[in-house]
């Protein structure tokens, strides 16, 4: 698991999946990273032979990269780890939401009205988002 560890390996062979890209264009679709942690990444990367560095004959020197065959292995992976993301997202942002109302509800009833049923109601589905 040591060869996906760190914050910006999924992203960078994420980006490499459907292309071959030159170094500024991973750094253009990394957002955040820096040029110095892309260009350590790649080279870890390459070590672990899930990315290949090819360096054209161009003036000024372009260098593209693009995953291995190993590489493209993790495609389906990288697929399902999104789709669980984008699952858990939706169900954290309904349920954050319903939280959101249960809190109005809270803040406008009426002080004799607030019944023990609403508060059960407002920490089983709140705080279990927290």
């Amino acid at each position: 698991m040591y060869i996906l560890n760190g914050r910006w390996k999924i992203s960078i062979i994420a980006s490499l999946c459907f292309n071959t890209l030159r170094f500024t264009d991973l750094l253009r679709e990394v957002e955040g990273i820096s040029g110095k942690m892309l260009s350590r990444e790649l080279k870890n990367l390459e070590e672990n032979q899930l990315v290949t560095r090819t360096v054209l004959n161009t003036q000024p020197v372009t260098v593209e990269y693009e995953l291995t065959e190993y590489g493209h292995t993790l495609k389906e992976v990288i697929d399902s780890l999104a789709k669980w993301v984008i699952t858990i997202e939706r169900k954290l942002e309904a349920k954050i939401n319903l939280c959101f109302l249960f809190q109005w509800l809270f803040e406008k009833i009426p002080d004799e009205l607030n019944s023990v049923l609403l508060l059960q109601l407002l920490v089983k589905d709140c705080f279990e988002c927290w």
